[in-house]
């Protein structure tokens, strides 16, 4: 079986401006709760994609840094051949809608009233 990363991991800095979000309301609790709501959705995406007989890692991971929310969500094949690059790009689409997915979820829970 190979063993490793697929590539590099995905990380994206979501300024709190942008979002019109009020990050001094953001809690550690809601973090893990959105990374959850994340992760549960690339497990089942993943999962159609590749189907059962492989196995892979995803870790998404939310912090709050000055100014805004770095997400960070990586996902580890483990396959017993190379990925192709169609399959590469796919599990790549799958990333981009679950930061998605994380932009949303923040802007629904901490909108800021003043903007």
């Amino acid at each position: 079986m190979l063993e490793g990363r697929r590539g590099p991991r995905y990380i994206r800095s979501i300024p709190s401006e942008e979002l019109g979000i009020d990050v001094g309301r953001i809690g550690i609790e809601d973090l893990e709760d959105i990374a959850g709501i994340v992760t549960k959705r690339l497990e089942k995406d993943v999962m159609n994609i590749l189907g059962r007989g492989e196995d892979y890692n995803i870790i998404v991971s939310l912090s709050k840094e000055e100014g805004g929310i770095v997400a960070y969500v990586d996902i580890e094949l483990q396959t017993y051949e190379l990925p192709t690059p169609s399959l590469l790009a796919l599990i790549d689409k799958k990333i981009d809608e679950a930061l998605n997915l994380v932009r949303d979820e923040l802007i629904k829970r901490f909108k800021s009233s003043s903007k």
